[in-house]
């Protein structure tokens, strides 16, 4: 996937002001990069862990672009409870991942630790076919 690369790379560490790290676009990230940033986020507030999951999409892309997005998914996932309790208060489209992997898992007789995690790879994938999608409409734009 010719786009993958050039994406991956327009990512990079950013430090907060209380010493805190997040990967985020460089300042000069080109506009297309920044319009498929603006879909992954669902035209919501950027989070972190949004950015994260995209940046590791095109890294994954770059790598594999037939790559499956639940397999993807499958590693972007938390294991530890702790951490699927932080995912759900941090990242803004959380509830709503895990609201729509209720939905199609029937996730009845699950505890909620499980279903945070079903919302996490819920939303590793939708952010991944995103990125795919947006990388492969940007290659053919571009061949046109």
């Amino acid at each position: 996937m010719a786009y993958a690369k050039t994406f991956f790379e327009l990512f990079a560490p950013h430090k907060r002001t209380d010493g805190g790290r997040y990967f985020a676009l460089t300042t000069d990230a080109p506009e297309w990069a920044r319009e498929i940033m603006r879909i992954v986020h669902s035209g919501g507030a950027p989070d972190d862990w949004t950015y994260w999951v995209a940046y590791n999409s095109a890294l994954e892309l770059m790598r594999d672009p037939d790559t499956d997005e639940y397999e993807f998914a499958g590693r972007m996932a938390d294991v530890y409870t702790y951490a699927r309790a932080m995912w759900l208060a941090t990242a803004l489209n959380a509830e709503e991942y895990c609201t729509e992997a209720a939905e199609l898992n029937q996730c009845e007789g699950r505890g909620v630790a499980d279903m945070i995690g079903d919302g996490q790879e819920y939303g590793a994938a939708l952010i991944f076919n995103l990125v795919k999608d947006n990388l492969l409409l940007l290659q053919n734009e571009v061949a046109a």
